[in-house]
């Protein structure tokens, strides 16, 4: 039974395996952190760039135009904002996915934080059921123990019986010496202790 025990997972191994886990758990949950919050800066870079962009090109419109004659300065300022307008449409696209990719990885950081709290749950209750275990297994092994005491105190104590004389075999059964005067024990008084 001794051996079974010590074949098991110690409580200290897995309160370290707990603890383990809990490290990885943040290590990650900060790494996604950084990730979403760099993700934001790097989305607000380009529409700010986006911005500078289409101020910059309209300005570059306009000193295009004053300088070319009407009808160029009209077929000019059609395609310069029809180029504008697409340039605009593709960086309103690449905000967007950016603005997706950040809201992905916020639901992922949430994802982790959730398993790593599950994690933590699921280890202390694994400890604890461990430690439950571990005591239970215990008292077991006392109790029994200590039944094994007594058998050997009882053993013991009828072989010292047995030496002194106070019991001895006689026909088919055992023989004791008793005193005239003992005191009677149990519910009836029908036992006396042997001298």
């Amino acid at each position: 039974m001794t051996s079974d025990v010590k074949e098991r997972v110690a409580p200290e191994d897995l309160q370290q395996l707990a603890l383990r886990l809990s490290a990885f758990a943040n290590v990650l949950g900060e790494h996604a952190e950084r990730l979403v919050e760099e993700t934001g800066r790097g989305t607000q870079a380009l529409k700010e760039t986006a911005q500078g962009l289409g101020l910059q090109a309209g300005e570059l419109a306009r000193e295009l135009a004053a300088s070319v004659g009407q009808e160029v300065r009209t077929g000019i300022e059609r395609n310069v904002t029809a180029g504008m307008r697409q340039g605009g449409e593709r960086l309103q696209a690449a905000c967007d996915a950016a603005t997706r990719a950040a809201g992905a990885m916020e639901r992922e950081l949430e994802r982790m934080r959730r398993l790593s709290r599950s994690v933590l749950w699921k280890g202390g209750l694994a400890l604890l059921t461990g430690a439950v275990l571990a005591a239970g297994g215990s008292g077991y092994l006392a109790w029994r123990n200590h039944q094994a005491i007594e058998r050997a105190h009882f053993s013991a104590d009828l072989l010292e019986a047995t030496r002194s004389g106070a019991l001895r075999p006689c026909g088919d059964g055992l023989c004791a010496r008793i005193a005239a005067h003992a005191p009677r024990y149990g519910t009836h008084g029908e036992y006396r202790p042997i001298h």
